[in-house]
């Protein structure tokens, strides 16, 4: 399969994962032994398991615009366009390296009395592992948009020895 192809398919693949990604869980906040040690009424309207839209402000926002720049830079982009999506790429696999690293907890704090708090053991949700293969498929597909394609000899051009073969060739008839 020739590269723009390929790009044509990976982009809008990748862009497809990373959005879908968005609305899977990227936080185990509220683990069950927290849960089971705190009332229901301290819980309500704490999600548990928050996707990326509930626990970032705008990032999960830019995170679905950057999916859809890359499904149309893939698709329809130029050169600039393309390297311009890959830059974006690349913070936003930055930007989803570090919510594995450091998963989020929506400023989730609880009280255990007067200036005390129970400490919130966050874990990442598979969101975040989703996300950064969507992230490479992009990639992928956006570095071979990216790659120069070749131009390919016209079929009755000798190959390389016969170029050399027939310059040898015609050398010797001269010496004669």
């Amino acid at each position: 399969m020739p590269r723009p192809a390929l790009a044509r398919v990976l982009c809008p693949l990748g862009g497809l994962v990373l959005a879908l990604s968005l609305t899977l869980s990227w936080s185990h906040q509220v683990n069950t032994a927290l849960r089971a040690r705190l009332p229901a009424a301290a819980l309500s309207g704490v999600p548990a398991d928050p996707s990326a839209f509930q626990v970032y402000a705008i990032s999960g926002e830019l995170l679905l615009l950057l999916a859809i720049g890359v499904a149309a830079a893939g698709l329809w982009g130029q050169r600039r366009g393309r390297a311009a999506t890959l830059a974006g790429v690349g913070l936003a696999a930055a930007f989803t390296l570090h919510a594995v690293a450091v998963p989020p907890t929506d400023g989730v704090l609880f009280a255990a009395g007067p200036g005390r708090y129970l400490p919130v053991h966050a874990g990442a949700g598979p969101g975040q592992t989703v996300a950064l293969f969507g992230l490479g498929l992009a990639a992928m597909g956006l570095l071979f948009g990216l790659a120069p394609v070749g131009r390919a000899a016209p079929l009755n051009a000798p190959s390389g020895a016969g170029r050399a073969g027939a310059y040898a060739g015609e050398h010797a008839r001269r010496l004669r």
